[in-house]
């Protein structure tokens, strides 16, 4: 499931040490960001709804070293994508969801300080890793641009334990 397949009724098992992390944001509830469903189900969004410029702050218990962060975005899956068997010429440069995050930075605070560890500009994938070797006490997750929609959604920021 960590490669953003879909399996009804299934849950995404969340880490302990998440579970208990303190999630703040300036903008919406943001847990739903663990709540182990990658996806609109239903009537039910399972999402963080932001705005660029937004962020959320998990913040530990204790120090963890952690090892990867996995951020699903949203790719407009409800959209009906229909693919024609000819592509008139010009008409198929649809381009990315409107809705999908673009640019987004992660920073992590160790011994209190914040320190940059990601700055993407140009993302366009869905279901995003990153693997990474640090012990935070906090992680942070801002949103700065979309495709060209003003709300977006993140569905998840998992953030695995080093064992």
């Amino acid at each position: 499931m960590e490669d953003d397949c879909y399996l009804p009724g299934k849950k995404i098992q969340i880490a302990d040490f998440l579970c208990r992390a303190r999630i703040t944001s300036n903008q919406n509830p943001a847990d739903a960001l663990i709540n182990g469903h990658d996806r609109v189900i239903g009537v039910e969004e399972n999402a963080w709804v932001c705005h660029a410029g937004d962020w959320v702050v998990f913040e530990f218990e204790k120090e963890v070293k952690i090892s990867k962060l996995r951020i699903v975005f949203d790719s407009d899956l409800c959209d009906s994508k229909r693919m024609p068997h000819i592509w008139p010429l010009g008409e198929h440069l649809q381009g990315l969801p409107k809705c999908m995050v673009k640019s987004y930075t992660v920073d992590i605070r160790q011994n209190g300080v914040w320190k940059s560890l990601i700055y993407e500009t140009d993302n366009y994938q869905r279901n995003v890793v990153h693997l990474v070797n640090d012990t935070v006490d906090a992680v942070r997750l801002t949103v700065h641009e979309s495709y060209g929609a003003e709300e977006f959604r993140v569905f998840s920021l998992y953030i695995e334990e080093q064992k």
